[in-house]
């Protein structure tokens, strides 16, 4: 839950600094927004801004140590794992869990100021 209201925080720091639509697709109309799909794209909307976005640098490393390269990323993992059930997989690695923690506490601050 932090980080889809992190999304929506930097989704509207996109825009009031300059930025215009972004579209992204939904799986169908009942459907949640998929939240790495999100992601991906403000992380990719707030990277290719040819206008200035205050703490840029901040949102864009966090969400990438967040996504990783794809979905297999252990970060990622362990986000969607708080999600799902899911019984065959190990106990979280606190190191892992308070990155997570420190990229979202960035994002956070990235937004605020």
């Amino acid at each position: 839950r932090a980080l889809e209201d992190l999304c929506n925080k930097v989704w509207w720091h996109f825009v009031q600094n300059g930025g215009g639509l972004i579209s992204i697709s939904k799986r169908n109309p009942d459907a949640p927004w998929d939240l790495r799909v999100l992601a991906e794209k403000l992380r990719s909307e707030v990277r290719k801004a040819t206008f200035e976005i205050p703490n840029r640098e901040d949102i864009v490393d966090a969400f990438s140590r967040l996504l990783g390269e794809n979905g297999q990323h252990t970060h990622w993992v362990y986000l969607n794992k708080g999600t799902h059930e899911e019984n065959d997989r190990e106990e979280f690695d606190q190191a892992i869990v308070d990155d997570i923690v420190r990229c979202l506490m960035q994002l956070d601050a990235a937004v605020q100021s």
